[in-house]
């Protein structure tokens, strides 16, 4: 009967450090993933940031732009007007 007792202590001995063992895997596994959340969550508030930037930048050469296309109209206007007066003179 003792060697019965021994075996079953033995048994649940070597259970409970596999258990152990699975939790302590089970919780550097979890560590893991926690710093690869926060890694991730860096990274998409620097890729909204350069969004933001970008998007700003847009902005700034659409304004750019269109202040070109209304300095090429006045000057076309200015030409076309030019024109008319020399065909006038002539």
């Amino acid at each position: 009967m003792l060697k019965i007792l021994k075996e079953h202590t033995a048994s649940v001995e070597s259970q409970v450090k596999n258990r152990e063992k699975m939790v302590d895997e089970m919780t550097k596994n979890a560590n893991t993933q926690a710093h690869t959340i926060e890694v991730i969550k860096r990274q998409i508030g620097k890729v909204k940031s350069q969004r933001k930037y970008l998007e700003n930048e847009e902005l700034t050469f659409q304004e750019r732009f269109n202040t070109v296309q209304q300095n090429i109209a006045k000057a076309n206007e200015k030409m076309e007007k030019l024109v008319v007066i020399l065909l006038v003179i002539n």
